[in-house]
């Protein structure tokens, strides 16, 4: 009798499951199983804009009314896509555009002539972003922050300001004419080049200066993402008079400026505000460990060595890296080899080494071919999986001995390493490893990078990073002239991979297109604070801290909606196998509502009301907080309290991956119960109406207790 008990009860339960199922229908999204249509996230966004209002440039007046109707025209929503299998996720930003104009352009001008350094090789004033983003920075917490959050919702300043007042201003090295004030914005002293007209600030901002350049610089030998006069719209085209062949209207018009403005909102917010996200799951652990692993095949120099030109500035590593992980504790281990000593990654590195070569145009008009090596990433890191190498498959892998003791063994026994708050004895429970391998190689080839392109390549689990002693050629341009890097600086490589691989965090040049089912680049916001590309400055800016966090939240929902689909798609297959409707006589469907669930909460006799009622009422009650907890989530995502969003999020999670191993216990249970029982039915009515006979029969519970 007790085994009959138990049995209905199980099955009552998945009935109970499918006639949920049955009511909400199937769906692909967790929001459609709550009556939801999806998840909206608010997302304010202001449009701050400083010489718009008849006081800047030309005396340019934006009116704003016609930019909001613009935006909200263009971008109302927006679904973020995981760039690693360009799927979209659970999730839909809601636009909120508040545009202003701020009064302090004069201020700016001011800051901007007292800023200015004459480069005469170049012929133009360079501006360094240092010297006046914290202007911007006390625009933002004067005018867009609140009390709950100081450092204020996104925003994009705007700047027009007036070249003839700027001239004015200037103490020294004046030009002839304001024609001839050209003026680009860089995070670089040292480098003679061009530099860009917007970048991005250290807050929850970005600035745009449409005066300035124009800028020129991208990637070589690509058909999109490069930055160029086009770019940015230019008062002065639209201002000159009728027959100059430019990029606007001649002043028939304004509306190209307002269309180019809000182009490049929506770039911005796509590109830095609201990103991708780089992996579909990202590992969450209360505690994370760095091993920073240098590798080199000499013994030149030591990275680890504060006084060396060559070193690793771990100070600022681990500053960044308390900014931007505040989930939890994160402890740094770093540790040198000599390359030699580990034949498997010797091996590895040597399987990796790729040779390309092209045509390239010399002054006399002749093709010359170059060879150039490179590193394949995702080869290497194969390999050094594959490889019996405690530095590279054991970290790769997780270690099946203690952790403690496994990094007494890798790390701290070595002499020169160094640790930042991790002893031998520690507690290592739920600790998640992310290696950073530094391959420091001389004598490799004077333009060694790796995947062609980069110094640096990023995973779900480990970074690897290129160091040598030889100024690299890369792919990209300013201006007129190629860029080179100082390959021995390894730090903002390290911390730009290890953004990535914490949070999912897409670098600001990449955007999943869905109009073209790719990812594009788009490399406006190359400069600023951030670690990414070769005119970043190695500070991180609050967006992307912002993102690293926010990025475990959504993939967290994204996983529990995987998870609860799952288990709706396997209680649908059951119920299509085994259930029926017991009023009707007819197979269960996935109609939106059905009269069953109806008949169990009204409560009619020939339903057992009792137990019926308080399953479902339980399940209701379950499905509310459940509710209630992805509005919670989508409220403080909004609000930035990203810390208690992550909590919730992680409790939602946890909820759907036991719903799903619950579901999958008792239908296996089930099935297994049901292969023994065989009824047969009549066409006829009375007790036969609630059985139905398919592959195999499923004893309502009411029969069972016979």
């Amino acid at each position: 009798m007790n085994n009959k008990v138990s049995l209905s009860l199980t099955l009552l339960v998945i009935v109970l499951f499918t006639l949920f199922h049955t009511i909400y229908g199937s769906s692909t999204h967790i929001a459609s199983t709550l009556n939801v249509n999806t998840t909206y996230i608010p997302v304010k966004i202001n449009l701050a804009f400083l010489g718009f209002n008849d006081d800047g440039a030309y005396r340019f007046k934006l009116d704003k009314h016609t930019l909001s109707l613009l935006l909200s025209t263009m971008l109302p929503t927006h679904t973020p896509h995981v760039i690693q299998t360009g799927k979209p996720i659970d999730v839909k930003y809601e636009y909120i555009y508040k545009i202003q104009h701020l009064n302090e352009i004069s201020i700016y001008e001011e800051l901007l002539a007292k800023s200015t350094n004459y480069q005469p090789s170049l012929n133009h004033y360079l501006v360094k972003i240092f010297d006046v983003d914290s202007f911007f920075g006390t625009l933002q917490q004067k005018h867009f922050s609140s009390q709950s959050y100081d450092m204020g919702d996104y925003t994009i300043f705007f700047v027009s300001p007036d070249k003839e007042r700027i001239v004015s201003r200037m103490l020294v090295a004046q030009p002839r004419k304001k024609e001839d004030f050209k003026y680009f914005y860089t995070g670089h002293t040292t480098r003679e080049l061009e530099g860009a007209q917007s970048w991005i600030g250290k807050g929850r901002y970005v600035v745009i200066d449409i005066m300035s350049g124009p800028a020129h610089y991208g990637k070589v030998d690509t058909d999109e993402g490069a930055i160029s006069r086009d770019s940015f719209p230019r008062l002065l085209e639209y201002y000159l008079p009728q027959g100059y062949q430019g990029t606007a209207l001649q002043g028939s018009s304004a509306i190209e400026i307002y269309t180019h403005l809000a182009t490049i909102t929506i770039e911005t917010i796509k590109h830095v505000f609201t990103t991708d996200i780089m992996y579909e799951t990202i590992p969450h652990a209360e505690k994370i460990l760095v091993p920073i692993v240098v590798l080199r095949n000499h013994q030149l120099f030591n990275p680890w060595k504060t006084d060396s030109e060559y070193a690793i500035d771990l100070g600022l590593i681990r500053s960044e890296v308390r900014k931007l992980y505040p989930l939890g504790t994160i402890s740094i281990v770093s540790a040198i080899h000599n390359i030699h000593d580990h034949p498997h990654i010797s091996m590895a590195v040597a399987k990796s080494l790729k040779t390309e070569s092209n045509y390239e145009l010399q002054e006399n008009g002749k093709y010359n071919i170059r060879v150039r090596s490179y590193l394949d990433s995702q080869s290497l890191v194969q390999f050094m999986r594959e490889g019996n190498d405690i530095l590279a498959k054991g970290l790769l892998d997780s270690p099946t001995e203690p952790l403690s003791t496994y990094l007494q063994k890798t790390f701290l026994k070595t002499v020169s390493s160094k640790t930042d708050d991790v002893g031998v004895g520690a507690p290592t429970k739920g600790t998640r490893i992310i290696p950073i391998y530094v391959f420091s190689m001389i004598g490799m080839g004077k333009d060694l990078l790796i995947d062609k392109h980069n110094l640096m390549a990023s995973f779900e689990d480990t970074v690897i990073v290129l160091q040598s002693n030889e100024t690299v050629d890369v792919p990209y341009f300013v201006g007129d002239s190629l860029v080179s890097l100082d390959s021995k600086f390894s730090t903002p490589y390290i911390l730009s991979g290890l953004t990535t691989a914490l949070g999912g965090v897409v670098p600001p040049y990449m955007h999943f297109s869905d109009i073209h089912n790719r990812v594009i680049e788009n490399h406006m916001f190359d400069f600023g604070y951030h670690s990414w590309g070769n005119f970043a400055f190695g500070e991180t800016s609050q967006v992307f801290i912002d993102a690293v966090v926010r990025n475990n939240v959504l993939t967290r929902l994204n996983s529990a909606t995987i998870m609860i689909q799952a288990s709706l798609e396997q209680i649908d297959e059951f119920s299509h196998q085994y259930l029926l409707d017991p009023i009707s006589g007819n197979k269960i469907n996935n109609s939106p509502k059905t009269d069953i669930f109806d008949l169990l909460v009204e409560g009619e006799e020939n339903v057992n009301l009792q137990m019926a009622e308080s399953t479902v009422t339980k399940l209701r009650q379950d499905l509310r907080k459940l509710e209630k907890q992805l509005v919670q989530v989508t409220t403080q995502l909004s609000s930035y309290q990203f810390q208690a969003a992550h909590r919730i999020s992680a409790s939602v999670e946890f909820g759907a991956s036991k719903l799903f191993e619950y579901v999958s216990q008792e239908i296996s249970h089930s099935r297994l119960q049901l292969m023994c029982c065989i009824i047969a039915t009549s066409t006829e009515g009375g007790i036969s109406n609630w059985l139905h006979t398919e592959k195999s029969i499923f004893i309502v519970f009411e029969i069972a207790l016979i």
